[in-house]
């Protein structure tokens, strides 16, 4: 996987036969990142480098094929869903693949905000006694950005709780 992500970090035009190849690796980088084992850390690896690979291709391939991404994006929503308790470089990854996703699917991912945005304002909540640097608070702040730039006109009934947690006053930052 890290081979492929390197070749994906890479600008450069693909041939339709190799988007479609890549495009075929989806499903099977959805099934590595919900296999879950307790206790097993390569499994954690596995599923973290699965999430950035579904990014990258999603980031590449996304905005001319949604289709096979709606599922990540889906799947990301459910493994950053607070009841799951989850590793949190796994669902750091997953924020930054939702983000990457959300942003790029656009309206197709609207159907996902119910789940999706009171999930990030409870991991945004938690992240309190976090330090500032921290990578799972600043992958729950990419994420927030990404959905607030792409889905404002979808994200009224939300405001409140984006409002609370990213204003000054609520989160010490005065």
């Amino acid at each position: 996987m890290d081979l492929l992500n390197n070749k994906l970090q890479q600008k450069a035009s693909w041939k339709k036969k190799t988007v479609y190849h890549f495009l075929r690796l989806v499903p099977v980088l959805l099934a590595i990142v919900q296999r879950r084992k307790k206790g097993a850390e390569e499994q954690a690896v596995n599923r973290q480098t699965a999430l950035y690979t579904l990014k990258l291709l999603c980031k590449n391939f996304g905005a001319e094929n949604p289709e096979p991404f709606i599922p990540v994006l889906n799947t990301a929503v459910r493994l950053v869903a607070p009841e799951k308790k989850d590793e949190k470089n796994v669902v750091g990854s997953a924020l930054l693949c939702v983000a990457e996703a959300a942003s790029t699917l656009g309206p197709l991912a609207v159907p996902q905000l119910p789940s999706l945005m009171p999930s990030l304002l409870t991991t945004m909540k938690n992240t309190s006694e976090l330090v500032s640097g921290d990578v799972y608070l600043l992958s729950a702040l990419a994420a927030l950005q990404k959905v607030v730039e792409t889905l404002p006109h979808f994200l009224s009934p939300y405001l409140e709780g984006v409002l609370a947690q990213v204003s000054p006053e609520t989160t010490g930052a005065m």
